[in-house]
Protein backbone atom coordinates (compact mmCIF):
# COMPACT_ATOMS: atom_id res chain seq x y z
CA UNK A 1 0.00 0.00 0.00
CA UNK A 2 1.47 3.33 -0.76
CA UNK A 3 1.15 6.79 0.62
CA UNK A 4 -1.13 8.78 -0.36
CA UNK A 5 -2.29 12.20 0.26
CA UNK A 6 -4.39 12.58 3.03
CA UNK A 7 -7.92 13.18 2.48
CA UNK A 8 -9.13 16.42 3.75
CA UNK A 9 -10.43 16.85 7.50
CA UNK A 10 -13.67 19.00 5.59
CA UNK A 11 -14.61 15.99 4.24
CA UNK A 12 -17.17 14.61 6.74
CA UNK A 13 -19.63 12.06 8.24
CA UNK A 14 -17.20 9.02 6.50
CA UNK A 15 -18.90 5.67 7.79
CA UNK A 16 -18.37 1.89 6.91
CA UNK A 17 -21.62 1.47 5.54
CA UNK A 18 -21.65 4.62 3.33
CA UNK A 19 -22.03 3.97 -1.00
CA UNK A 20 -19.63 5.30 -2.65
CA UNK A 21 -20.46 8.89 -3.88
CA UNK A 22 -19.15 11.68 -5.85
CA UNK A 23 -17.27 14.10 -4.15
CA UNK A 24 -15.33 17.79 -5.64
CA UNK A 25 -12.08 18.45 -3.28
CA UNK A 26 -10.58 21.06 -4.50
CA UNK A 27 -7.58 20.90 -2.00
CA UNK A 28 -6.62 17.31 -3.96
CA UNK A 29 -7.81 19.01 -7.97
CA UNK A 30 -10.23 20.13 -9.91
CA UNK A 31 -13.18 18.00 -11.16
CA UNK A 32 -14.94 14.95 -9.74
CA UNK A 33 -13.95 11.98 -7.65
CA UNK A 34 -15.43 9.05 -6.14
CA UNK A 35 -15.21 8.64 -2.48
CA UNK A 36 -16.46 6.05 -0.12
CA UNK A 37 -14.81 2.91 2.06
CA UNK A 38 -11.60 1.38 0.43
CA UNK A 39 -13.04 -2.15 0.03
CA UNK A 40 -15.90 -0.04 -1.81
CA UNK A 41 -13.51 1.91 -4.13
CA UNK A 42 -11.44 -0.46 -6.00
CA UNK A 43 -9.12 2.08 -9.61
CA UNK A 44 -9.25 -0.38 -12.26
CA UNK A 45 -13.28 -1.98 -11.61
CA UNK A 46 -16.51 -0.59 -12.32
CA UNK A 47 -18.26 1.36 -9.03
CA UNK A 48 -21.36 1.84 -8.80
CA UNK A 49 -22.18 4.74 -7.65
CA UNK A 50 -25.32 7.56 -6.06
CA UNK A 51 -26.18 10.49 -8.21
CA UNK A 52 -27.84 12.96 -5.60
CA UNK A 53 -29.03 15.30 -8.43
CA UNK A 54 -30.91 12.81 -10.67
CA UNK A 55 -31.80 10.22 -7.96
CA UNK A 56 -30.57 7.40 -9.61
CA UNK A 57 -27.23 5.18 -9.90
CA UNK A 58 -24.49 5.37 -12.87
CA UNK A 59 -21.72 3.03 -13.24
CA UNK A 60 -18.03 4.34 -13.44
CA UNK A 61 -14.58 3.22 -13.90
CA UNK A 62 -12.01 4.29 -11.21
CA UNK A 63 -8.29 5.34 -12.63
CA UNK A 64 -6.68 5.54 -9.49
CA UNK A 65 -6.12 6.77 -5.65
CA UNK A 66 -5.20 9.86 -5.00
CA UNK A 67 -6.30 10.47 -1.18
CA UNK A 68 -6.88 8.11 1.76
CA UNK A 69 -7.76 8.28 5.35
CA UNK A 70 -8.12 6.11 8.15
CA UNK A 71 -10.69 6.89 10.71
CA UNK A 72 -11.07 5.45 13.78
CA UNK A 73 -14.46 4.78 14.79
CA UNK A 74 -15.54 5.27 18.63
CA UNK A 75 -17.54 2.42 20.22
CA UNK A 76 -21.20 2.79 19.42
CA UNK A 77 -20.64 4.73 17.10
CA UNK A 78 -23.38 5.64 14.21
CA UNK A 79 -20.56 5.40 11.49
CA UNK A 80 -19.19 2.34 12.19
CA UNK A 81 -16.82 0.31 14.54
CA UNK A 82 -12.55 0.20 14.66
CA UNK A 83 -10.46 1.53 12.25
CA UNK A 84 -11.84 1.91 8.64
CA UNK A 85 -9.83 3.63 5.59
CA UNK A 86 -11.71 5.98 3.57
CA UNK A 87 -9.97 6.39 -0.22
CA UNK A 88 -10.89 9.04 -2.96
CA UNK A 89 -10.05 7.63 -6.62
CA UNK A 90 -10.71 9.40 -10.22
CA UNK A 91 -12.72 8.56 -12.41
CA UNK A 92 -11.61 7.52 -15.34
CA UNK A 93 -12.84 8.79 -18.73
CA UNK A 94 -13.15 7.08 -21.63
CA UNK A 95 -12.25 8.67 -25.26
CA UNK A 96 -14.90 8.44 -28.08
CA UNK A 97 -13.70 8.51 -31.26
Amino acid sequence: MTDLPLLPTTITRLHEAMEPGFVRVPEIAPGWFVIGPERAVVPGYPCRVYRWTTHDYVTVELDRLVAARVVEHKPGSRYGTGRQRYVLASIKISKKS
